[in-house]
Protein backbone atom coordinates (compact mmCIF):
# COMPACT_ATOMS: atom_id res chain seq x y z
CA UNK A 1 0.00 0.00 0.00
CA UNK A 2 1.55 3.31 -1.36
CA UNK A 3 0.09 4.87 2.22
CA UNK A 4 2.44 3.36 4.19
CA UNK A 5 5.32 3.11 2.23
CA UNK A 6 8.68 0.91 2.88
CA UNK A 7 10.57 1.29 6.39
CA UNK A 8 14.42 0.67 7.57
CA UNK A 9 14.90 0.33 11.11
CA UNK A 10 17.66 -0.98 13.11
CA UNK A 11 16.15 -3.50 15.86
CA UNK A 12 18.08 -1.60 18.37
CA UNK A 13 16.96 1.84 17.61
CA UNK A 14 14.45 3.05 20.70
CA UNK A 15 10.66 3.05 20.26
CA UNK A 16 9.11 5.84 21.29
CA UNK A 17 5.83 4.60 23.68
CA UNK A 18 2.55 6.27 22.40
CA UNK A 19 3.98 6.49 18.94
CA UNK A 20 1.54 4.07 17.06
CA UNK A 21 3.47 4.30 13.53
CA UNK A 22 2.60 0.45 12.32
CA UNK A 23 6.70 -0.53 12.06
CA UNK A 24 6.86 0.30 15.49
CA UNK A 25 4.94 -2.63 16.57
CA UNK A 26 7.03 -4.61 13.63
CA UNK A 27 10.02 -3.30 15.38
CA UNK A 28 8.36 -4.56 19.17
CA UNK A 29 8.36 -8.06 17.37
CA UNK A 30 12.03 -7.15 16.44
CA UNK A 31 13.13 -6.50 19.97
CA UNK A 32 10.93 -9.44 21.49
CA UNK A 33 13.27 -11.81 19.26
CA UNK A 34 16.34 -10.12 20.54
CA UNK A 35 14.78 -10.68 23.98
CA UNK A 36 14.40 -13.79 22.78
CA UNK A 37 18.06 -14.62 21.76
CA UNK A 38 19.41 -12.38 24.68
CA UNK A 39 17.90 -14.75 27.88
CA UNK A 40 18.50 -18.21 26.02
CA UNK A 41 22.39 -16.97 25.88
CA UNK A 42 21.82 -16.55 21.81
CA UNK A 43 23.55 -13.54 20.05
CA UNK A 44 21.94 -11.66 16.99
CA UNK A 45 24.59 -12.51 13.73
CA UNK A 46 26.72 -9.71 13.13
CA UNK A 47 24.99 -7.47 10.22
CA UNK A 48 21.84 -9.87 10.24
CA UNK A 49 18.80 -8.70 8.16
CA UNK A 50 15.67 -9.53 7.17
CA UNK A 51 13.25 -8.01 4.54
CA UNK A 52 8.85 -8.80 5.16
CA UNK A 53 6.03 -7.97 3.54
CA UNK A 54 3.43 -6.64 5.54
CA UNK A 55 0.01 -6.79 4.02
CA UNK A 56 -3.32 -7.09 5.38
CA UNK A 57 -7.22 -5.67 4.66
CA UNK A 58 -7.87 -4.50 8.35
CA UNK A 59 -9.38 -1.25 8.83
CA UNK A 60 -6.89 1.20 10.94
CA UNK A 61 -7.83 1.99 14.12
CA UNK A 62 -10.94 -0.24 13.75
CA UNK A 63 -10.45 -1.98 17.15
CA UNK A 64 -9.38 -5.54 16.08
CA UNK A 65 -5.90 -6.30 17.17
CA UNK A 66 -4.24 -5.35 14.61
CA UNK A 67 -1.07 -3.90 16.38
CA UNK A 68 -1.38 -7.42 18.24
CA UNK A 69 -1.23 -8.97 14.88
CA UNK A 70 1.70 -7.03 13.51
CA UNK A 71 3.73 -8.10 16.71
CA UNK A 72 2.87 -11.85 16.73
CA UNK A 73 3.43 -11.56 13.03
CA UNK A 74 7.15 -9.95 13.12
CA UNK A 75 8.02 -12.15 16.16
CA UNK A 76 7.07 -15.21 14.66
CA UNK A 77 8.76 -14.41 10.96
CA UNK A 78 12.15 -13.36 12.95
CA UNK A 79 11.97 -16.68 14.81
CA UNK A 80 11.22 -18.58 11.94
CA UNK A 81 13.92 -16.96 9.64
CA UNK A 82 16.71 -17.87 11.88
CA UNK A 83 15.48 -21.44 12.78
CA UNK A 84 13.90 -21.37 16.50
CA UNK A 85 11.06 -22.87 17.82
CA UNK A 86 9.43 -21.89 20.62
CA UNK A 87 5.75 -23.39 22.08
CA UNK A 88 3.23 -20.78 20.87
CA UNK A 89 2.30 -19.88 23.96
CA UNK A 90 5.59 -18.80 25.08
CA UNK A 91 5.52 -16.89 21.94
CA UNK A 92 1.94 -15.40 22.74
CA UNK A 93 3.42 -14.19 26.69
CA UNK A 94 6.64 -13.12 24.42
CA UNK A 95 4.86 -11.02 22.27
CA UNK A 96 2.64 -9.61 24.98
CA UNK A 97 5.66 -8.48 26.38
CA UNK A 98 6.99 -6.97 23.48
CA UNK A 99 4.88 -4.83 22.93
CA UNK A 100 5.30 -3.29 25.90
CA UNK A 101 8.06 -1.47 24.23
CA UNK A 102 5.42 0.81 22.32
CA UNK A 103 3.48 1.56 25.96
CA UNK A 104 0.76 -1.18 25.49
CA UNK A 105 -0.27 -2.82 28.73
CA UNK A 106 -2.03 -5.77 27.54
CA UNK A 107 -3.04 -8.78 29.47
CA UNK A 108 -2.01 -11.69 26.36
CA UNK A 109 -6.08 -12.25 24.83
CA UNK A 110 -5.09 -10.40 21.86
CA UNK A 111 -1.36 -12.52 21.39
CA UNK A 112 -3.28 -15.96 21.97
Amino acid sequence: NAEYGDECFDVFDDIFPGSPKWTNYVRCGAKGFCEYLSTSGQELPPNAAVQLLVDGTIPVAAGLSSSSALVCASLGALMAAHGFRIHKVKMAALACESERYIGTEGGGMDQA
